[in-house]
């Protein structure tokens, strides 16, 4: 009787595990393991508005998470303060600055594909914004709702952080 719950358990993790659409890859010169604060930048190669609302989604689910977010007004009003982007986008590094001048140790950037009514492709790096390397990247290929897509992407990072 043992042994059957043991293989139904072990094919339930092996089938939720593999259908997980996001691929999270470490720099293994880094440690997530004290990303604490966090500042989210509007998602790149979408429509402006589309790319700040992918980063609200994505800063509300980090919440979830139990992560401190820097709220999204406070970075804006430092890249206006900084004259930094007219267009409301940044480079990595300038946005692991802005992060750092906002208190975050981490700052989450990213670009995606918008098409149909679905996110098509979404890739987010997790930023130091004290060294401005790359701690880790999540990518997927799966067409998803920029909500779905948030949620999947951010469970996926914190499962990779908090994993022994």
């Amino acid at each position: 009787m043992e042994k059957p719950i043991k293989i139904i358990v072990l094919f339930t993790f092996f089938v939720l595990y593999s259908c997980s659409s996001f691929d999270v890859v470490a720099n293994k010169n880094t440690s997530v393991k004290e990303v604490k604060r966090i500042a989210v930048f509007n998602i790149k190669n979408i429509s402006q508005t589309d790319g700040a609302n992918l980063a609200e989604f994505i800063g509300v689910e980090f919440l979830r998470h139990g992560y401190d977010v820097v709220e999204r007004s406070i970075l804006e009003s430092i890249i206006k303060e900084q004259s930094l982007s007219q267009s409301g986008l940044v480079d990595d590094q300038t946005a692991a600055k802005i992060g750092k001048l906002a208190g975050a140790d981490t700052v989450v950037i990213g670009s995606g594909k918008y098409s149909n009514g679905k996110l098509e492709v979404l890739v987010i790096k997790l930023v130091s914004a004290e060294t401005s390397s790359v701690l880790l990247a999540a990518q997927s290929e799966e067409a998803l709702s920029m909500e779905e897509a948030a949620k999947k992407a951010v469970k996926e990072i914190h499962d990779y952080i908090i994993r022994p």
